[in-house]
């Protein structure tokens, strides 16, 4: 059995192929036709604060959260604690927990 010629040929879309199957994302991405993917939008910066999170100063010492977390719990590094869990942190404070750490050598 054969298809008819008019089941063969592709049915009309009101929307191309790449707009039917791209999702807008109005917060991160801005959509253009004439691209293909999304194209990420920067976000606007906050004025830059003293203060920042464990994560934050790990990434700035050069160590991992665990490290951060021990200095912490063995009172050697300095921090504020808001509520229960909040932990933040200053850059200063970082390095003078690092120079404290420092070995001498002779």
């Amino acid at each position: 059995m054969t298809r008819s010629a008019a089941s063969q040929q592709p049915r009309p879309s009101a929307r191309s192929r790449t707009e039917r199957h791209v999702r807008e994302d109005p917060v991160n991405t801005r959509f253009s036709p004439k691209d293909s993917a999304p194209v990420p939008v920067p976000r606007p910066r906050a004025a830059a604060s003293p203060w920042i999170n464990v994560k934050e100063g790990a990434r700035y010492v050069g160590v991992g959260v665990d490290a951060i977390y021990k200095g912490i719990a063995n009172g050697t590094l300095r921090h504020s604690r808001l509520g229960y869990s909040t932990i933040r942190l200053r850059r200063e404070w970082l390095d003078t927990w690092l120079e404290s750490l420092a070995r001498q050598t002779p």
